[in-house]
């Protein structure tokens, strides 16, 4: 617990803010996995309780075994884009699961903020709504082709109080799908 001291004077305890950072796919060669591991670890030194879910795999348990909070790692099906309808499927029903999971944590844990590390990860968002989370979202990708594109822009939109973005060219295509959604990106 952390005092603070108000602009009339007082003082007042204040716990730090709680965040849980949610990621479906690990890679030990990726740029936005290494990206990941140094934002927690910038929040940790401000401060602010970080925790983390990520698919319960050898890679992530490899990748974050030194990471110094709180790791649950999850069961989840996670395809590449696919136009598959039984692989689909399939990813629709874990979404649920995966959700519910995360809504645990998030109430359980008394999580302040949801953040999604990728857009794909958008889906999971809706763990953030049901439990009354805000939640955030980094989107790295350029060139996401259609049907996936408007499905998880629309998600976006319906799931997420920010969108993070590395680039204006990610900017731009965000805001060409959806005005709105791309008025939430920084």
């Amino acid at each position: 617990t952390r005092r603070f001291r108000l602009r009339c004077g007082k003082s007042v305890k204040a716990t730090p803010m709680r965040v849980l950072f949610f990621v479906s796919d690990i890679s030990m060669q990726s740029g936005a996995s290494h990206a990941l591991l140094l934002t927690m670890n910038r929040l940790r030194e401000q401060n602010v309780e970080v925790s983390l879910a990520a698919p319960e795999t050898p890679v992530s348990r490899e990748f974050f075994a030194g990471f110094r909070g709180k790791v649950s790692f999850l069961r989840l099906a996670r395809p590449r884009l696919t136009r598959n309808p039984v692989t689909v499927a399939k990813f629709v029903l874990s979404i649920f699961r995966t959700a519910a999971a995360l809504r645990r944590i998030l109430r359980d844990d008394a999580i302040d903020i949801l953040h999604l590390n990728e857009i794909t990860d958008v889906p999971f968002g809706a763990a953030g709504l049901l439990a009354g989370v805000p939640c955030i979202c980094h989107v790295r990708a350029d060139g996401i082709p259609n049907p996936h594109r408007l499905i998880l822009v629309a998600l976006l939109r319906a799931l997420t109080r920010c969108v993070i973005v590395p680039s204006l060219s990610t900017r731009e295509w965000i805001a060409a799908d959806s005005p709105a959604v791309g008025s939430l990106t920084s």
